[in-house]
C-alpha cells in the first residue's frame, strides 16, 4: 500500500468518527432542544430576540469564507510546492551531467 493510499485510507476512518460524533451531538441536541422547548418560546417573544441573527445566514456565511479560506491555503501549499520541485529536479540533473562528462 502507497502512502497516498494509506493516507485515504486514515482520512475516511477520521471522516467516519466525526460523523458518528456529529450524529451524536445531533440527537443529543435534538433531546435538549425539546426539553427546553418551553423555554425557548417565551424567550422567543421577547423584544430582544429581534437582533438574534439568523443562525442558518451565519452559518452560510462561517461556512462560505471557510470554503474560500481552504480554497486559498490549497493554492499557496500549490504554488509553495512548485517552488521546491524545481530545486528538487536540478541536483539530479547537475549530477546526470557530471555522469556523463
Amino acid at each position: 500500500m502507497s502512502l497516498t493510499e494509506d493516507l485515504e485510507s486514515v482520512s475516511e476512518q477520521f471522516l467516519a468518527v466525526v460523523g458518528a460524533a456529529q450524529d451524536f451531538a445531533l440527537r443529543a441536541n435534538a433531546t435538549v432542544v425539546e426539553a427546553l422547548k418551553p423555554v425557548t418560546e417565551r424567550l422567543a417573544a421577547l423584544p430582544l430576540s429581534v437582533q438574534v441573527p439568523d443562525a442558518a445566514g451565519v452559518v452560510s456565511v462561517g461556512f462560505e469564507f471557510a470554503g474560500k479560506l481552504l480554497g486559498e491555503q490549497k493554492a499557496f501549499a500549490e504554488q509553495l510546492l512548485g517552488a521546491y520541485q524545481p530545486a528538487a529536479a536540478a541536483p539530479k540533473t547537475a549530477a546526470r551531467t557530471a555522469k556523463a562528462a
